[in-house]
């Protein structure tokens, strides 16, 4: 047995006011009232969706005081056998996440644990913030979280395998 702790620095997403949300949500209504194309349709609702929890978020965050640029969290790793890990990660990752790190890490069975050592929220993919929605929404680090994470989450990995 052994284990690890690596500790990555994520940029937020920078605050946005209900004010200007509230603007953004009127222009992609008024542009998904005119749509035909039913994906075009599909995209801008998925869009909308995420604008309105943006809203709720910054409704809630409006009073508080501003919150740090980027912020430290936790990974850590721990080694069961010499063909079985731990990874536990603070927050609510994609399924392509954890296969990410899987395929990465090169062992024949590695765990994930998310909600881990706090709870960072969702952190999407990089193609989800492509694609809008709910999650991306309610995503309190920037598309490029998702990959640094991967990143030290793979090292911690392989750091208790000595590669």
């Amino acid at each position: 047995l052994a284990a690890t702790q690596v500790t990555v620095e994520l940029k937020r997403r920078p605050a946005r006011t209900q004010a200007d949300l509230a603007q953004e949500i009127a222009a992609v209504e008024a542009e998904l009232s005119a749509a035909g194309d039913q994906d075009r349709q599909h995209e801008l609702t998925a869009r909308r969706n995420q604008l309105r929890v943006e809203w709720a978020v910054a409704g809630r965050l409006a009073g508080l005081p501003p919150r740090a640029e980027v912020a430290a969290i936790e990974i850590q790793a721990m080694r069961i056998s010499d063909e079985c890990a731990l990874v536990s990660l603070p927050g609510e990752f994609f399924v392509e996440t954890g296969n990410a790190i899987r395929a990465a890490a090169g062992l024949p069975h590695l765990l994930i644990a998310g909600y881990a050592n706090g709870m960072i929220g969702y952190v999407p993919t990089k193609e989800e913030f492509a694609r809008a929605g709910y999650e991306v929404g309610r995503a309190d680090f920037e598309p490029g979280a998702e990959e640094a994470i991967i990143e030290a989450a793979v090292a911690a990995v392989r750091s208790l395998y000595g590669s």
